[in-house]
């Protein structure tokens, strides 16, 4: 199918495409929490649940502005969060703040999935 451009990279931050490629894996979203230091609650152990591999497999890639040094991003539905906190979770934050996110909505549907293991409470049996 034949998309507009714009809807193939909604939510993408604006970079060359080799930098946006990246944020498709975690490893590349883990990386731009470590560059030059970026993220400000590196190794500190009052945020115990903000850590560059934690943050970026809840989606996220670090993108500081001079406002807000510990702003985070979605690399999926563009939602950046800041101001964290040391007791906040990258995820429960991602699921609580863009509950529409393709991110966190392919997540709660394989949870649902391995809660009910394929009997769905709601379904006709068959």
């Amino acid at each position: 199918a034949n998309f507009p451009e714009h809807h193939l990279n909604a939510g993408m931050p604006e970079a060359t495409s080799k930098s946006s490629n990246a944020l498709y894996t975690i490893e590349g979203r883990r990386q731009t929490f470590l560059k030059r230091s970026a993220w400000p609650h590196l190794n500190d152990p009052s945020y115990p649940l903000l850590t560059p591999d934690r943050m970026a497999m809840a989606g996220f890639y670090c993108r500081p502005a001079t406002s807000s040094p510990d702003n985070a991003s979605c690399y999926i539905c563009g939602k950046s969060l800041d101001g964290w906190a040391p007791e906040d979770d990258g995820w429960r934050e991602h699921v609580g703040h863009a509950a529409a996110c393709p991110l966190v909505r392919l997540d709660l549907a394989e949870s649902r999935l391995r809660t009910f293991q394929g009997a769905w409470p709601h379904s006709s049996p068959t």
